[in-house]
């Protein structure tokens, strides 16, 4: 169970840095009025996404027992 959890959060935060770096680029380009992602998602969506993402992954690091 311990190796799936490992993999979970990594997994998770990895996809949530990916979330945060693409919220970044959206909110720079967008400055130029193109969009990154077309205009299903804004660059704060993205972020907000990439934060939710990231409070699992620290539940999920809280839960994991201390060795």
């Amino acid at each position: 169970m311990e190796p799936l959890l490992r993999l979970a959060y990594r997994s998770l935060f990895v996809l949530a840095g990916t979330g945060l770096i693409l919220a970044l680029a959206e909110g720079l380009i967008g400055l130029t009025g193109r969009s990154l992602v077309g205009h299903e998602y804004s660059a704060g969506r993205l972020l907000e996404i990439s934060t939710m993402l990231m409070v699992f992954v620290i539940g999920l690091r809280l839960r994991q027992p201390r060795e």
